[in-house]
């Protein structure tokens, strides 16, 4: 696999991180990371459960910043967004392998 681009602009950072890409997971929360992945402000979170793969993306934001983690492959998408990739907030997201 190759590793996406990494992005900093002072405020917003993405990057990734090979121990986590393939692992799967639930989280709860969720935005579309078409969006985030631009730059927009990951503010439009759900409180839905989501299932899938780690793909390895990370995505920092603000002073203390933020930290969501990107999910592909999803298995369980009940927003039943046309994006396979969902940013959830690192705090809640569950790994399903230990």
């Amino acid at each position: 696999m190759t590793a996406p681009e990494s992005f900093s602009d002072g405020e917003v950072r993405i990057y990734f991180d090979q121990t986590l890409a393939g692992r799967p997971v639930e989280a709860d929360g969720g935005s579309d990371a078409s969006n985030a992945a631009q730059g927009d402000e990951v503010s439009r979170l759900s409180r839905e459960t989501f299932e899938g793969t780690l793909t390895g993306r990370r995505f920092e934001q603000g002073t203390p910043p933020w930290k969501f983690m990107e999910i592909g492959s999803l298995t369980k998408n009940p927003g039943g967004s046309e994006s396979d990739t969902v940013w959830c907030e690192e705090s809640y997201v569950y790994f399903m392998d230990e």
